[in-house]
């Protein structure tokens, strides 16, 4: 019989090298606490990394550099719009780039979502309304408006 680290660990690995995620991605699995504790242990045994608060991600190494590459944003924004429910979807730049239409990076992702976002003060760095549309910067670059 697997354990509860051995079934988060699985399924961590089976989304392979970049995913980010958090607590809420295995709610349906295991209560809260069990898997604060799991995740609690995968960062200290350095399998996993603790991004931001509620956060993680399984990072990428680079056999050139021989060190772990940054989290990949557009990782990061799914992870944040699959813990607060939110439909996100890339805007502008930040789509072409992403469907490899441009080879321009862009310097700040933007994601369009669908609905009224809640600025959480411990997450998004700051918010502002412009004419109906409200845009709240999560730091990094990256931003998303509804």
């Amino acid at each position: 019989m697997q354990t509860v680290e051995d079934k988060v660990i699985s399924r961590i690995y089976g989304r392979g090298r970049g995913w980010a995620f958090g607590a809420n991605d295995f709610s349906a699995e295991f209560g809260r606490s069990t898997i604060d504790w799991v995740l609690y242990n995968l960062v200290a045994a350095g399998t996993i990394r603790h991004v931001c608060r509620g956060i993680c991600d399984y990072p990428k190494f680079s056999e050139l550099l021989q060190q772990k590459l940054s989290p990949d944003f557009d990782q990061l924004a799914q992870a944040f719009a699959r813990k607060f429910n939110w439909r996100i979807q890339p805007s502008g730049d930040a789509a072409l780039n992403l469907l490899g239409l441009s080879i321009q990076v862009p310097g700040r992702l933007v994601y369009r979502a669908d609905d009224e976002l809640p600025c959480c003060g411990f997450l998004l760095k700051s918010c502002r309304n412009d004419g109906g549309s409200k845009t709240c910067w999560m730091g990094d670059g990256v931003y998303i408006q509804a």
